[in-house]
């Protein structure tokens, strides 16, 4: 999908699938969140083997010196996820998509747990789980692509 007004209209899809889960003033509690988290992870993707790599051979060192060298040898990557998931595989475990997506968020490198954890999103997840729209949500933004390649950060 490269056409921006569809990447628009599929969001919009997306947070009408909230109706009666959520108002439409609080659409934003989700749809913003996995805007952002989508798009961090479309930036890491094409790395996350190599992240997983560089992770086994650092993890046993504590965390603070851990990030700044992952951070170094990733050469340009500020952030990054080292939890066996990628957003777009999430949904291939529904039985445990909660649990998944959580560990999935804790993976992420510091600073990007730190702009997520702004968002409150944890509680959003748990009523998306609840009210069986999680799923759905997730399999709907893995349809849009959020790589700053195709989507530009205006």
């Amino acid at each position: 999908m490269t056409n921006f007004n569809e990447k628009i209209n599929l969001i919009w899809q997306i947070a009408e699938s909230l109706r009666g889960v959520y108002k439409p003033e609080k659409y934003g509690d989700v749809i913003l969140p996995l805007c952002v988290i989508k798009r961090f992870d479309s930036v890491i993707s094409p790395k996350k083997d190599e992240i997983l790599k560089v992770y086994e051979q650092y993890k046993d060192i504590p965390q603070e010196s851990q990030e700044e060298i992952i951070k170094a040898e990733l050469d340009g990557l500020d952030f990054y996820n080292i939890s066996a998931f990628k957003f777009e595989n999430l949904t291939d475990d529904q039985d445990n998509l909660k649990e998944n997506f959580l560990i999935y968020l804790q993976g992420f490198s510091s600073n990007i747990k730190d702009i997520i954890s702004h968002f409150e999103f944890n509680k959003e997840i748990e009523k998306l789980a609840k009210n069986s729209q999680l799923y759905h949500v997730i399999e709907e933004f893995n349809k849009i692509d959020f790589h700053p390649d195709s989507l530009s950060n205006q």
